[in-house]
């Protein structure tokens, strides 16, 4: 529930997608990929949907402590 609490910007018990772009927009802003080009907002947002994508599970529109879970646990970014 800890990281549930840092995912859910707006505290309202659910992660939405705009909750996710908040903290992916905080931790890769800034990021340079290895080219030196910055992470785009349009990567941030691709990163974003690819996540929801994944871990709604129940097609709910949000995110709850589940599907959280799998996104922090089972997803393999790498892969997408």
């Amino acid at each position: 529930k800890f990281y549930f609490r840092i995912f859910d910007c707006d505290e309202d018990k659910k992660i939405t997608e705009n909750d996710l772009y908040t903290v992916v927009n905080y931790l890769f802003g800034t990021l340079e990929d290895e080219n030196g080009k910055d992470f785009s907002e349009e990567d941030r947002k691709h990163l974003v949907e690819k996540l929801f994508q994944e871990a709604d599970t129940g097609q709910k529109e949000y995110l709850d402590v589940d599907d959280l879970e799998k996104i922090l646990w089972v997803t393999n970014i790498e892969q997408k």
